[in-house]
């Protein structure tokens, strides 16, 4: 995973995670984007001021007291390790946070009042509209269940928020996200199931889409080393190749979302392109 891949979906954690206390708890978020028929596919777990988020042999690990992120990877037993210091200037100078710097014209979060049950789980609707400068529309489709334990995920995206910033430098992280996350943050309970896209203004062409489900919800206990680097690993440098592109859209999750997300979580929303110049 390159800096800029690890960059966005951090950012999206930050930003679209407070939709999404201490005590450790697990779960699983699968991403579908632009229709694609294999989702990809995270175990995220959370323990204390720990994150870790692992697929296919891939471990990072997030760091609250650290203030770093170690990337692990299992099958060349090896790692490293970017403090937010380095990250928020890998974002700065990367052509993908130039990529998506923009302005967030408008915000609005709309409960439905529409309801339904997902699984066993009594869920609601909650609806987030991004209006941005240059004319594009990102709508963030969420519903929004009572999942015990859930409050552990969104108490440690207010914290990275609070080291990294909501803003994360000119880069990745929109001007007015700040508002975006506070917005958020008032939306009780957790995202089961996501479908976000971004389309053109004038013109209603969909530049990008995503269906994210969240699933395996846990509160059981997490053993400490599950976040520590193997013995025997070897460090290397932060991989320091050219940033890839960013997981075609759909912010945190944008982390979904930095899932993302989180992302972090609302679907990572890859920064949909420009929409095509009128002739």
């Amino acid at each position: 995973m390159t800096r800029a891949r690890l960059a966005f979906w951090l950012a999206f954690w930050i930003v679209a995670a407070p939709c999404l206390l201490r005590a450790d708890f697990s779960y699983r978020e699968s991403t579908r984007i632009n229709g694609d028929k294999k989702p990809v596919t995270f175990t995220r777990l959370i323990k204390g001021n720990r994150m870790a988020q692992i697929v296919k042999g891939q471990v990072v690990v997030i760091d609250l007291d650290k203030q770093n992120i170690t990337q692990i990877d299992q099958t060349k037993k090896t790692y490293s390790v970017m403090t937010f210091d380095q990250m928020k200037e890998v974002m700065d100078k990367s052509s993908l946070g130039a990529q998506v710097k923009a302005t967030v014209a408008n915000v609005s979060v709309k409960t439905t009042g529409n309801t339904r049950n997902m699984g066993m789980l009594p869920a609601k609707e909650t609806i987030l509209t991004l209006t941005m400068q240059g004319g594009v529309t990102i709508t963030v489709d969420t519903w929004m269940a009572t999942v015990p334990g859930y409050d552990e995920v969104r108490e440690f995206h207010r914290k990275l928020g609070e080291k990294l910033g909501y803003g994360f430098g000119s880069g990745m992280s929109l001007e007015g996200f700040a508002e975006v996350a506070k917005q958020m943050s008032k939306i009780d309970g957790a995202p089961v199931e996501t479908t976000s896209q971004a389309v053109s203004v004038p013109g209603g062409q969909v530049l990008s889409q995503a269906a994210t489900e969240l699933s395996n919800f846990s509160s059981a206990p997490l053993e400490a080393s599950r976040f520590d680097v193997p013995f025997g690993f070897k460090q290397v440098p932060v991989p320091s190749a050219a940033p890839a592109a960013a997981p075609t859209p759909a912010p945190s999750a944008a982390p979904t979302p930095i899932s993302p997300a989180a992302p972090p979580t609302a679907p990572p929303v890859a920064p949909p392109a420009a929409p095509p110049a009128a002739h």
